[in-house]
């Protein structure tokens, strides 16, 4: 399942994978996520979650940690050690599809 945030769009091959496309009443006047929304991630009884954000996102983190994961992946960053118990370090250096390549190398 890959959760589309709002003004994001996904483009999966048809392989039966579902999408979720969070939309903007998924969250209050403050721009907080809403308990629907929290429902609708946890009713998904996810094994794995997979932050693909580059650096940290508070709400990509918040939806890894309310799916009920037992492994939350994610790349390396200071913040990150609270939600994921494995962090990916790819090499900076190397374009944004090379770090890509690197966190589906370890995850198969």
């Amino acid at each position: 399942t890959t959760i589309v945030l709002p003004g994001m769009t996904a483009s999966l091959p048809d392989i039966g994978v579902n999408v979720v496309n969070v939309r903007i009443e998924h969250f209050s006047v403050l721009g907080l996520p809403t308990r629907k929304l929290k429902q609708l991630i946890q009713e998904l009884n996810v094994d794995v979650a997979i932050d693909l954000s580059e650096e940290y996102n508070p709400f990509t983190s918040y939806c890894c940690c309310i799916s009920g994961a037992r492994l939350r992946v994610g790349f390396s960053n200071k913040q990150g050690g609270i939600v994921f118990n494995y962090q990916i370090a790819p090499n900076m250096n190397k374009a944004g599809i090379d770090r890509y390549r690197t966190l589906a190398s370890y995850i198969g």
